[in-house]
């Protein structure tokens, strides 16, 4: 890292280690996060490219957690990685009411660009996807898989010429799983030869994935898989509520934040009852040495007691 000096108006060099150490502390935190990143199984050798690399890392990260998938390491990715860093539990937090089937089935999730693959009610693994750059592009609705093709050639869509199947020009990469709205040839799952389009809203209506991510699922997946397609809000009303990891952050903190104020009020009741049983206790010691003052002073100050002179005078005076 090379750091420029800078010059004062005379050409003198001006000390600038703050400008150094704030650099050093970007480069540091951007190597803690992929590392972590790695540790934890999100970074892949998927090109020969590490920014590719760092970014899809990214992005399964945050579709694995309900993040919104965009690329973007802010905030909530930050909140989540730091949650797990520092003990939080890996899960998936999706309540499926009636699954369509025991078997394997997918939901994509317009909103957060997120596909869920499920066995039944349980998730199996999640992936981040690109979808059409208008909100209307991709079709919303329960569809299901009719077609799979190994390197599939691309017709231009009216707007390009043609790409054969297996180019690494190919918009469809090298796998595609055609669903059956517009016939099974129209829309589809596939690939992709633009990986940074993957977490966003770039298509002309399918679904785009990482290419390793979607040879993967290609093999995973049957004819006929049912796949719901809807934003985030529709697929609750079908029974699918993908809840965010934040949301499971947030729980835990209010659960402890509880239990620190029920300790917290414990220990206040223990500490007054304490109180208490000093305040009694002191009064017990004032009344005890009250008691034995007055007991004193009726000892040390006698009460009519006459003297022999006034005594022998009175004998005297009852013989006479």
């Amino acid at each position: 890292m090379t750091i420029n000096p800078v010059l004062s108006m005379d050409g003198e060099v001006v000390n600038n280690n703050a400008s150094e150490i704030k650099v050093q502390k970007e480069e540091t935190t951007e190597i803690n996060k992929v590392e972590t990143l790695k540790t934890l199984g999100y970074f892949h050798e998927d090109t020969k490219q590490q920014d590719i690399n760092k970014r899809n890392a990214i992005i399964r990260f945050q579709s694995e957690h309900n993040l919104t998938v965009d690329g973007i390491y802010g905030p909530q990715s930050e909140t989540v990685l730091s949650a797990l860093v520092n003990g939080s539990e890996r899960r998936y937090l999706d309540v499926i009411d009636q699954p369509p089937t025991k078997g394997k089935w997918m939901t994509i999730n317009k909103t957060k660009r997120i596909l869920t693959l499920y066995e039944g009610d349980k998730v199996m693994k999640k992936y981040p996807v690109a979808q059409g750059k208008e909100p209307g592009l991709t079709p919303e609705g329960k569809f299901t898989i009719v077609n799979k093709l190994v390197n599939p050639g691309w017709g231009g869509a009216g707007i390009a010429q043609p790409v054969k199947g297996g180019s690494p020009n190919n918009p469809l990469g090298y796998r595609w799983m055609g669903i059956n709205h517009g016939g099974g040839g129209s829309y589809g799952i596939h690939g992709n030869n633009n990986p940074r389009s993957i977490g966003t809203n770039a298509s002309l209506g399918c679904v785009r994935m990482i290419n390793s991510d979607v040879a993967e699922l290609f093999d995973i997946i049957s004819l006929k898989t049912p796949v719901w397609i809807g934003t985030h809000e529709k697929l609750k009303e079908w029974g699918v509520d993908q809840k965010s990891y934040l949301g499971y952050i947030e729980e835990i903190r209010l659960a402890e934040e509880k239990a620190t104020k029920e300790k917290q009020a414990i220990k206040q009741a223990e500490i007054e009852k304490a109180k208490q049983e000093e305040a009694m206790k002191q009064a017990e010691i004032e009344k005890v040495l009250q008691e034995k003052e007055e007991s004193n002073k009726q000892i040390e100050e006698p009460e009519n007691i006459p003297t022999i002179k006034e005594y022998l005078e009175y004998i005297n005076g009852i013989q006479h």
